[in-house]
């Protein structure tokens, strides 16, 4: 495309749906394969050749900033008002909303499209069994055109459904004077809420006869305010990172051992340690000054951090990402996410997403699957949703686990909370909470008359 394009990223406020990283964490910031995920965005649009990227900076905007503070030609805005205003006329923009995970190429299928008859393009994906019309935004579709928005409604109203990444002419800026809160083209006895949706903006441009084509996309773009579509984007996206790999790159002062069994290629950073009897089954991708010692099991497709040690026997499931400066140390099974800071240890086993500094204590276990084999439904605010990875526990930032802790598929704790030794947590725990145990006990004689002894 001859036109310049530039990009807005809409970071998101404080989201309920996000619990149980809501408090400390901006959506757009959350971490993908150890990185924010606005920054692996602005490196997309790069990619694609996008040069100039606005942000619409909200929710704990200094964690925004710091998450770009190596990244040129940022430029912040307070309101979608100021940003068209920098907005030569007829210059093209990206409205992005910042916590989604963007596959690889979708800028740049989006750019390379043709799409002289239309004024925008609009990212939508076929319908999934895991996604419902009643929880998003869709189109309705008619040739190559998309002839009209719908937003949390019955799914014969949707062809599609949207990815949140909208292409649009500066002129689409024109109608914000007249466009009212909420989203109005609901069906009869819809209840949209009194907020702003760029889609309601999209809606007024197209009775006012603007067109919009839609590219499908393959890939799924993920909603990062769901902490199960956090932990999937997270799988997908380090596979993806680590089948890459065609051969094995080795860091400065790093290290195998010969009692290493090294199955699959490797991208060591500097000053990496791979010690004795460590089995890695496929590829891996290590940071800087990390140990991987022990006995230590790595299955295919993961990513370890930088300043983390990985030791005595523990095993990493395929997919997981570790996080910087954490601990997994004897017997400890991961399948999922660490954030930084994270300690797992003494035949702890975990699926799902710890937080920030969480201490996995002693003998805790998170189970995966319910009994009976159903899904996991999460409720929030009425809703319900289900997901591949609902069935996820997720532990909020600087929480402390105790010792033999059981927890149910899909169960949330919130952060700055601690779980007593010995607890069963069945269903969500709120920030800030203490929990313990308390445990009937009972006592009477024994002895070896019990058994027949009759000295």
């Amino acid at each position: 495309m001859e036109t310049k394009i530039v990009a807005l990223i809409v970071t998101d406020k404080e989201r309920e749906e996000a619990f149980p990283y809501n408090k400390h964490w901006q959506t757009a910031c959350l971490p993908i394969s150890n990185q924010p995920n606005i920054q692996r965005t602005v490196e997309l649009l790069d990619q694609a050749g996008i040069e100039e990227t606005y942000v619409l900076n909200q929710y704990l905007p200094k964690q925004v900033q710091k998450s770009l503070k190596d990244y040129k030609d940022i430029h912040y805005v307070e309101s979608l008002e100021a940003f068209s205003e920098h907005l030569p006329k007829d210059t093209y923009f990206f409205y992005i909303k910042g916590n989604r995970y963007i596959p690889d190429n979708l800028f740049t299928e989006m750019t390379n499209q043709s799409f002289e008859k239309a004024d925008g393009l609009i990212s939508v994906s076929k319908k999934t069994k895991y996604k419902n019309a009643s929880n998003q935004f869709g189109i309705r579709a008619q040739d190559e055109f998309v002839k009209s928005m719908y937003g949390y409604t019955r799914e014969h109203y949707m062809d599609y459904y949207t990815s949140g990444i909208y292409l649009l002419n500066q002129r689409a800026l024109d109608f914000l004077p007249y466009t009212e809160e909420g989203f109005q083209n609901v069906p009869t006895g819809g209840m949209p809420s009194h907020a702003f949706h760029i889609e309601n903006l999209i809606q007024e441009t197209i009775q006012n006869q603007l067109n919009y084509q839609y590219v499908v996309s393959e890939e799924t773009v993920y909603d990062l305010k769901y902490p199960w579509e956090l932990m999937e984007a997270n799988i997908v996206n380090t596979t993806i990172q680590t089948s890459a790999i065609s051969e094995t790159t080795q860091g400065t002062a790093s290290t195998i051992h010969p009692t290493a069994v090294i199955e699959g290629k490797l991208q060591l950073g500097k000053n990496i340690t791979i010690g004795p009897n460590v089995l890695i089954k496929g590829n891996a991708i290590i940071g800087d000054h990390s140990t991987i010692t022990t006995g230590a099991i790595l299955e295919e497709n993961v990513i370890i951090g930088s300043n983390t040690v990985v030791s005595d026997y523990a095993k990493i499931v395929s997919g997981t990402t570790i996080g910087n400066h954490c601990k997994v140390g004897y017997t400890a099974e991961v399948n999922g996410v660490f954030f930084d800071g994270v300690s797992a240890v003494h035949n702890s086993e975990f699926f799902g997403i710890a937080g920030k500094s969480v201490d996995i204590a002693a003998a805790c276990n998170t189970g995966s699957l319910r009994f009976d084999d159903q899904e996991v439904v999460q409720k929030i605010k009425g809703k319900r949703y289900a997901g591949k990875y609902t069935t996820g526990v997720f532990i909020g930032d600087y929480t402390r686990l105790g010792i033999g802790n059981l927890f149910y598929p899909g169960v949330k704790v919130g952060s700055y909370s601690a779980i007593g030794p010995g607890a069963i947590i069945t269903k969500d725990v709120p920030e800030n909470t203490l929990v313990q145990a308390h445990q009937e006990i009972t006592t009477s004689h024994w002895g070896p008359e019990r058994y027949g002894w009759n000295d």
